[in-house]
């Protein structure tokens, strides 16, 4: 008689996991890293577009009122060009624009991007929701008209390509529509510009080349990609020296998440025995997979990543090679982890509905002994494993991932609740 229980979604059994990371693939920047590759661990390669075209992306995402209000304010730089960010002391306002005194710039302090996530930017760094939510350090928050309203001038500029512009935020009308004023020091090339979110949908960012004044859609559709290879500045600390530094490596998109797992080789780790936790830092991946030592790349065995995708699927992979700036390749070999595998039975547990509204079952012949379901931060979530459904009605929209134990063995997969 078959017995029927909660979750859907694809599961495989754990005593028929394959032992190997591979199938083989190759990512490639091109000579001096010059292209962003955008990745998806499903389809491969799926857009390699040039990094070198643009300044500042603005984020075309809502904000996540209360919980992540950054998320639609956020303007990256791309400080790996030569470009850097300072901001003008509080007397330098857009008021006296045509006079604003840049005298002692060299001496502010530099603002970067953060990278444990997308929303850590250079312009709202400094942010702390706890303690100002509705100061963003570019501009506040009008409750009045609902708009964020532009409050410090900046200065956008490359020393070594001898250009200088200042730049002011005057809006963000109806986390809309972005209204932004530029021009040289000596207030040449002064330009005024919108940026509509409406016109980027499913994307990050638009990106805005200050030289050419243009605004150029750079990334695939949100769901399409995974990860991004790419260039990124970051603080980093080597030895006794901590420092920023330019750095190749792996990005991961909004909501996929990265377990790290260190110590075990590819063929001895599985997702049942990995040690480390799903990650939502999108540099979870990193840059430090590989080591420099003097003549070529260093990549160590036992160094295996997981990846729930996109789409919910779970990968394991770990990287072969990477060959530098000659060409910018980067092989990994990969696997996934996630797909429906029959148990020696023949049956396999079915789990449904995915995406689900927060109330799962599955259906199976196997005796369950327990439910163990898991968010991407860790947090453990315990069900009564003879109850027929279980119910994530309460719990935050995301990818959970479930661990079905029965008398045979251990089912894994993930469920995506929304």
């Amino acid at each position: 008689m078959k017995k029927i229980y909660t979750i859907i979604f694809l599961t495989f059994f754990t005593n028929q996991i394959s032992a190997q990371c591979g199938f083989s693939d190759t990512l490639t920047m091109g000579p001096g890293y010059a292209n962003d590759v955008f990745y998806n661990f499903q389809n491969k390669t799926v857009k390699a577009v040039t990094n070198t075209n643009w300044h500042l992306a603005f984020s075309v995402q809502k904000s996540q009122f209360p919980s992540n209000p950054l998320s639609g304010v956020s303007i990256r730089v791309n400080s790996v060009t030569g470009s850097n960010l300072v901001k003008l002391n509080p007397a330098q306002t857009v008021s006296n624009w045509r006079k604003i005194d840049t005298t002692g710039m060299y001496a502010l302090p530099v603002q970067y991007d953060g990278f444990k996530s997308w929303d850590s930017s250079a312009f709202t760094k400094g942010y702390n929701i706890a303690v100002a939510p509705f100061d963003f350090k570019w501009g506040t928050y009008n409750s009045s008209n609902n708009n964020l309203t532009g409050s410090r001038v900046f200065v956008l500029y490359n020393k070594t390509a001898n250009w200088y512009k200042k730049v002011f935020i005057s809006s963000l009308v109806y986390d809309t529509m972005w209204n932004i004023t530029m021009s040289n020091i000596d207030n040449t090339d002064s330009v005024s510009f919108q940026i509509n979110k409406k016109a980027y949908p499913n994307k990050l960012f638009a990106y805005r080349n200050v030289l050419a004044a243009t605004t150029a859609d750079r990334e695939p559709l949100n769901n399409d990609w995974d990860v991004v290879l790419t260039r990124y500045r970051d603080l980093i600390t080597q030895g006794p020296v901590t420092q920023y530094q330019n750095l190749t490596g792996f990005l991961n998109n909004r909501s996929v998440t990265v377990a790290r797992n260190t110590g075990k080789k590819c063929n001895e780790v599985m997702v049942y025995n990995k040690t480390a936790p799903y990650n939502t830092n999108i540099s979870n991946i990193g840059w430090d997979w590989k080591s420099f030592n003097g003549s070529s790349y260093d990549i160590p065995d036992t160094l295996v990543y997981f990846l729930v995708s996109k789409n919910a699927k779970i990968y394991k992979f770990s990287f072969v090679s990477f060959l530098g700036g000659s060409n910018g390749k980067t092989i990994l070999r990969k696997d996934e982890a996630s797909s429906i595998l029959k148990n020696s039975f023949n049956n396999s547990i079915l789990i449904y509905p995915n995406p689900s509204n927060g109330k799962i079952n599955f259906d199976t012949e196997r005796k369950i002994i327990g439910v163990l379901v898991t968010d991407t931060k860790g947090v453990q979530i315990n069900f009564n494993s003879m109850d027929n459904q279980i119910d994530l009605s309460e719990y935050a929209d995301g990818i959970y991932h479930i661990q079905i134990t029965t008398a045979d063995g251990v089912y894994h997969q993930s469920i995506i609740k929304q």
